[in-house]
């Protein structure tokens, strides 16, 4: 009895010795020179061809794909901060947006997160609930030697370093690169669209900002048409984080409300419809409501939303490039683009 204990001893250490082998080698991290060797070239080549910015040498593109395919057969993962402490170029990108509580955000982080890792980029994040936190958020990234920085913030000024690439979303800028939707396209379309379904007397909800905005483009809209622009049918406010049920909160103590309210996004239209609702007013029936951004989650709202589609995915691919080819390219002409928009008609008015 006692030799047949030992063995199933022996074995049991075994088991567990080799258990713990293959542990270690699951748990080993793949290195550069794993996938050199895997595709046949020297790690020097293979640092080169994972560089985010232009290669210091000359790779055909037979290589470089054989390279590629081996980092994707061996889950290869670059250390960032030993390729940052080596070269003195981080891989970085400081990634600053207004509260994720803003489901377009959220939508447009996860797009752009994937954009950026197609580059061997990583994203470092920091927010912002009201404008006075904005500088902390700035400070944040910039400390953690960031190659570039990817914002939507409208008072952005000159705050970054000139030695940081970087690119805004939302607005036209005079010294970065920017990306964009045409704003003044976007009222009109809503506002035709709702004109000729018999609306005439127009409200709005959103933030307040400093440059021009949505509710000026539509006031100028509504002047030019001879229909009226009151003051208490315009709500707007720059340190309100739920813009759509302080709205409503103003709406609802009126005797006399507009027919329409034009939201500044889908978020502020899905709050102001749902705090509406809860009060007993019928959306459309008694005031019909429209967003802007065309967030997946409208399609859920009871009615869904009359909105504007901003391709979100093309919005981060294009923000991508832009900062890719500033890396690149850092004296390169300034750049603009403007994004393409469409209606997407709802039950909401």
């Amino acid at each position: 009895m006692g030799g047949i204990r030992n063995r199933q001893i022996y074995i049991f250490h075994e088991i567990r010795r080799n258990k713990m082998v293959q542990d270690r080698k699951i748990a080993r991290r793949v290195r550069l020179a794993d996938v050199a060797a895997e595709a046949g070239v020297s790690s020097m080549t293979v640092s080169e061809i994972l560089r985010p910015r232009n290669s210091r040498i000359q790779v055909s593109e037979k290589t470089r794909l054989r390279v590629l395919e081996a980092v994707k057969r061996l889950n290869y993962q670059p250390n960032l901060q030993a390729r940052s402490l080596a070269d003195g170029r981080s891989s970085l990108v400081g990634i600053l947006f207004s509260s994720l509580q803003d489901p377009f955000f959220a939508e447009l982080l996860n797009h752009l997160e994937q954009e950026l890792r197609r580059h061997n980029l990583t994203g470092i994040y920091a927010f912002w609930s009201d404008y006075e936190h904005f500088e902390q958020a700035l400070n944040t990234v910039i400390c953690n030697n960031v190659c570039g920085i990817v914002t939507s913030h409208d008072e952005l000024g000159e705050r970054v370093p000139d030695s940081i690439p970087t690119v805004v979303y939302g607005y036209p800028h005079e010294k970065y690169d920017s990306i964009y939707p045409d704003w003044e396209e976007i009222m009109k379309m809503i506002f035709r669209h709702l004109y000729e379904r018999g609306y005439r007397k127009f409200g709005y909800a959103g933030h307040r900002a400093t440059r021009k905005t949505r509710q000026d483009i539509l006031k100028k809209i509504l002047k030019d048409e001879n229909l009226p622009v009151r003051a208490d049918w315009f709500y707007s406010d720059r340190n309100v984080q739920d813009v759509g049920m302080a709205a409503a909160r103003k709406f609802l103590k009126q005797k006399e409300r507009p027919e329409v309210i034009i939201a500044q996004n889908d978020f502020t239209a899905m709050s102001l419809m749902s705090n509406l609702q809860m009060e007993g007013v019928g959306i459309p029936e008694d005031v019909a409501v429209t967003g802007i951004d065309n967030l997946f989650i409208r399609t859920r709202l009871a009615p869904n939303l009359t909105t504007v589609d901003l391709d979100i995915p093309a919005i981060a691919k294009n923000l991508s490039a832009l900062l890719i080819e500033r890396l690149r390219e850092p004296a390169a002409p300034h750049r603009e683009i403007t994004t393409e928009s469409h209606l997407i008609t709802g039950k909401s008015c």
